[in-house]
């Protein structure tokens, strides 16, 4: 978690949405952000599509795993105004083919047509000819990659163009110059350091003599912004941990050859924590005697229900939902895993460890026969009432699918509670849930527990 002080990564992005939107329009670059979004999903059974899931104002509704008729419904609707965006983006080439000259028409488009999709999509062309490209975001709002992803997938082919969700980051000699572009102001002199937490991901320590202190805001924008910009928006997101800064003292060197540094520091932290990745798949390995135990209280007076205790045998993971807008199992496993659980409603009779145990133990045992998964922990939650009546059983899967018709089987056979379901720890997947049953409603909120 971040320390008193510092700034996590998506309390800095709010701060540079106000930043872009006093941008200038310039021959290097147009940014603009305006609202939008769009996923992508499997066909659901029959029973699923009967049922109504409603359709919750503000949420986004899952997208990989829609099958009720109401998200179904949804999704086509999105995809045919997907559909249509990318109809009128071919029709109006020629104009963003020149983009720099014909700036207050390619905003102008892009405000009306891109809203249309999603009205929390952003948005930023860049490039020179012939190799252009359109980026389409969601500031802060991971759930809607899937929307998203499935919009860059139905682009068109256009010649000189590409299409991607996350903004590729500058080419090292042109650094200093965006900062500038993008901030209508010099880069300042700085420093940077980069150091892998416990969560597995990079913090970044700025140091500038221009800097007004520790961790003022316009400090921290301005690392924010160089960081996306050197770093490009993918590695920001899912790598990026908490950014400090602070006035002090700095070699000294030239901006280009301190971005140069700064970038080569970030690749070395990063290959240090895939290098202590296990080498094997977490269902190969023999998990260790000694265990990773937190408990949660603030988020029970604060909501009124959520998770009590976690359980682990991996302190990484027990780290890493420390801060679940920036979970991403690429970070805790470098064999395609992804990290999720099982939230088990009305389980009074395994609200006990040992009762959770017999469960967790046979669960762990099917996914590992069928080289699908491993259990990798366990607790318990309450539901404005004691004793707690919410069992959570921590999973890694590296086939959702298969894992999911292991998991179905144990809990028919265990007569478990109709609203059980699995749900997804990763920042991007949080929106997404397969019951366990055909009847399975949807599950109560999009989060499971809230930390201070």
């Amino acid at each position: 978690m971040a320390s008193q002080g510092g700034m996590m990564i998506e309390s800095i992005k709010t701060g540079i949405m106000r930043l872009r939107l006093g941008l200038s329009v310039t021959t290097v670059m147009i940014m603009v952000i305006i609202t939008g979004c769009s996923p992508t999903v499997e066909k659901g059974d029959d029973n699923a599509a009967k049922r109504d899931i409603p359709i919750v104002q503000g949420v986004t509704p899952r997208w990989r795993y829609a099958e009720a008729a109401s998200e179904l419904n949804y999704k086509k609707s999105m995809v045919a105004k997907m559909d249509r965006f990318w109809s009128d983006f071919e029709k109006a080439k020629p104009i963003f083919d020149n983009f720099s000259k014909q700036s207050d028409k390619t905003i102008a488009f892009m405000q009306t047509q891109l809203s249309r999709v999603h009205p929390e999509l952003t948005w930023e062309v860049n490039g020179i000819r012939p190799d252009l490209y359109l980026s389409i975001g969601s500031e802060g709002d991971k759930t809607l990659w899937p929307l998203i992803d499935t919009m860059i997938e139905r682009a068109p082919r256009l010649s000189g163009w590409r299409f991607v969700r996350h903004k590729d980051p500058v080419d090292l000699a042109d650094v200093v110059e965006m900062f500038s572009v993008r901030l209508d102001r010099a880069m300042p002199s700085l420093s940077v350091k980069c150091t892998a937490n416990n969560r597995n991901s990079i913090d970044l320590d700025f140091v500038s003599p221009h800097f007004r202190g520790t961790d003022r805001e316009l400090d921290l924008q301005t690392a924010f912004m160089l960081t996306e910009i050197a770093l490009g928006d993918e590695e920001t997101d899912k790598w990026v941990g908490d950014i400090h800064s602070k006035q002090g003292a700095i070699p000294n060197l030239k901006r280009t050859e301190v971005v140069k540094l700064f970038v080569n520091d970030f690749v070395h932290e990063k290959r240090r924590v895939l290098d202590s990745l296990p080498t094997k798949p977490l269902f190969e390995l023999t998990p260790p005697e000694t265990t990773y135990v937190v408990s949660f209280e603030e988020p029970i007076k604060k909501v009124g229900k959520g998770r009590l205790t976690l359980v682990t045998w991996s302190p990484s993971f027990g780290h890493a939902l420390e801060d679940l807008n920036s979970f991403f199992s690429e970070r805790l496993s470098k064999h395609n895993e992804r990290f999720c659980y099982l939230q088990l409603e009305n389980a009074s009779h395994i609200a006990e460890p040992t009762d959770r145990k017999e469960l967790e133990r046979e669960i762990d045992t099917a996914l590992r026969s069928q080289k699908v998964g491993s259990v990798v922990g366990n607790g318990a939650g309450l539901v404005l009432r004691h004793p707690p009546a919410v069992a959570y059983i921590d999973l890694s899967l590296r086939d959702v699918d298969r894992g999911v018709s292991v998991l179905r089987k144990i809990c028919a056979k265990h007569a478990l509670s109709h609203q059980s379901w699995l749900r997804f720890y990763d920042a991007d997947w949080q929106n997404e849930w397969i019951g366990m049953f055909a009847d399975t409603p949807a599950p109560p909120r999009p989060e499971v527990w809230e930390f201070e």
